[in-house]
């Protein structure tokens, strides 16, 4: 799932409001979040608003987790 994501954050074509302001007429691009900026891949991983970099420092640690229980340092 990290290689899913990763190639879509760096091809653009993860799931940003940027994205589907450009699919979906009507819709606004802007972050939800903080409010003042577009919001772009690039944009998700550094948002100002603090629920924002909250979630973000939540799913870091549940990736972190992940790869410490499925390593066998054996």
């Amino acid at each position: 799932m990290y290689r899913v994501w990763t190639t879509k954050h760096v091809s653009g074509f993860c799931g940003t409001n940027k994205m589907m302001a450009y699919w979906k007429p009507g819709w606004t691009a802007m972050c939800p979040s903080c409010g003042t900026e577009i919001e772009s891949p690039r944009h998700i991983t550094r948002c100002k608003d603090e629920g924002r970099r909250a979630m973000l420092r939540s799913s870091v640690q549940e990736l972190v987790d992940w790869m410490y229980e499925s390593t066998d340092d054996e």
